[in-house]
C-alpha cells in the first residue's frame, strides 16, 4: 500500500503541466522524485545498470574509450551515474539539484558533483573528453543554452553520448517537448555524428541514442 501512494503521488505531480504551478517548484517536485526513490528501494540507489546503459546508447562493446578520460554527465541524478567508469582519470556529475542530492549520500559515490543552473554549467572551456546526457536534456526549460554549455566543456574532437525523449507531451517536470528537428538545429550542428538511432513505438514519444564527435 505504502508504495502504491507513494508512486501515485509521484506521477501526478511529475506529469502536472508546467501552468499549473509556479516554476519555483518544478526542483521540488523533481528533487521528490529522488526522494520517494529511496522509499521505495532503500537508502542506497542501485546504479550497476548505468554501465549497459551508456554502452548500449554509444554503441559500443567496451569502456575501452573512457581510459585516461574526463567524464561529464549532465542531468546526472543521484544515483552515481559514473561510479561504474573505473578506468576513467576524472567523473563529474552535473546537475541542477546536486546540493539537494546531498542529504540522499551522494559523498559516497567515487565520482565529483557539480550543481549547475538552467543555462550555465560551473567548468572551464573544453574540460571534458566525453560528454554524456541521459533522459535529461527535456528537463531544462532553455534547450540552446544548455546544448551550447555542454558544447562549451566538451573539448574540439571530444565525444558527445546521449539518450533523449523526442515527441513526449510536456509536463511540469519536462517542460521540453523536443523534437527530431530541434535537435538537428541546435545540436547536430557542433557534431559529426557517428551513431544516431531512433527507436519508435514506445508508450510516450520517441527515443533517440546519439554519438558523436565535436567538430573542431
Amino acid at each position: 500500500m505504502k508504495r502504491l501512494i507513494i508512486e501515485t503521488v509521484r506521477k501526478v505531480a511529475s506529469s502536472l503541466p508546467g501552468w499549473m504551478m509556479p516554476k519555483k517548484f518544478k526542483y521540488v517536485t523533481e528533487f521528490w522524485f529522488w526522494k520517494t526513490r529511496t522509499m521505495l528501494e532503500g537508502p542506497v540507489l542501485a546504479n550497476d545498470f548505468y554501465k549497459d546503459k551508456f554502452l548500449d546508447a554509444a554503441g559500443f562493446e567496451n569502456d575501452d574509450w573512457t581510459e585516461g578520460k574526463v567524464i561529464a554527465d549532465f542531468g546526472c541524478g543521484p544515483r552515481g551515474s559514473l561510479c561504474w567508469a573505473t578506468r576513467s582519470a576524472r567523473r563529474i556529475g552535473i546537475d541542477v539539484l546536486t546540493d539537494k542530492y546531498r542529504e540522499l549520500g551522494i559523498e559516497k559515490h567515487d565520482m565529483e558533483y557539480v550543481k549547475s543552473t538552467e543555462k550555465d554549467i560551473p567548468l572551464e572551456s573544453g574540460i571534458a573528453d566525453v560528454v554524456t546526457t541521459f533522459n535529461a536534456i527535456d528537463h531544462v526549460i532553455d534547450f540552446p543554452a544548455m546544448v551550447n554549455e555542454m558544447m562549451r566543456i566538451l573539448k574540439p574532437g571530444g565525444l558527445f553520448i546521449a539518450s533523449i525523449n523526442l515527441d513526449e507531451a510536456p509536463t511540469f517536470c519536462e517542460p521540453q517537448t523536443l523534437t527530431e528537428e530541434m535537435v538537428n538545429e541546435h545540436l547536430l550542428l557542433h557534431l559529426e555524428v557517428g551513431r544516431k538511432v531512433i527507436e519508435d513505438n514506445l508508450p510516450k514519444g520517441r527515443k533517440m541514442y546519439l554519438r558523436g564527435t565535436k567538430l573542431v
